[in-house]
């Protein structure tokens, strides 16, 4: 949620990544970069992230900032208290209406028994 991404020419409103960091401050100040967005996975002992972008005849500077925003995020004090706090709540509300759904539960369910051999309740990953 924190990193969103989004693409320039969208006619998404809020919650549709417009007010994400990558928007704000990558396809903002750029208009050379159609697509800026963030990714995760996560493994049993690993994960991934990272953010892709496209453009043309941009990549060494889209690299550069691709760079100067995953150093902004792992900065401690670079980024408003407010919108990440914004931003832990976003996510929160994701997960839970995401499990609103029994097919997204029922494969969270099973990705938790697989992984940890065991199922935690949302309440518990959302601390809530």
């Amino acid at each position: 949620m924190l990193m969103g991404g989004i693409g320039s020419f969208s006619t998404g409103g809020l919650g549709k990544g417009m007010h994400s960091h990558l928007y704000l401050r990558v396809l903002n100040e750029f208009p050379q970069i159609q697509l800026s967005s963030s990714f995760s996975n996560i493994y049993n002992h690993t994960g991934l992230f990272g953010i892709y972008a496209t453009g043309s005849d941009f990549v060494s500077k889209a690299v550069d900032l691709a760079g100067r925003e995953l150093l902004a995020v792992a900065t401690p004090g670079e980024l408003d208290q407010v919108q990440l706090d914004h931003d832990k709540e976003s996510t929160k509300s994701a997960v839970l209406m995401n499990l609103e759904s029994w097919v997204v539960a029922s494969k969270d369910i099973g990705w938790q028994i697989l992984t940890h051999g065991e199922r935690t309740h949302a309440h518990i990953t959302c601390g809530i």
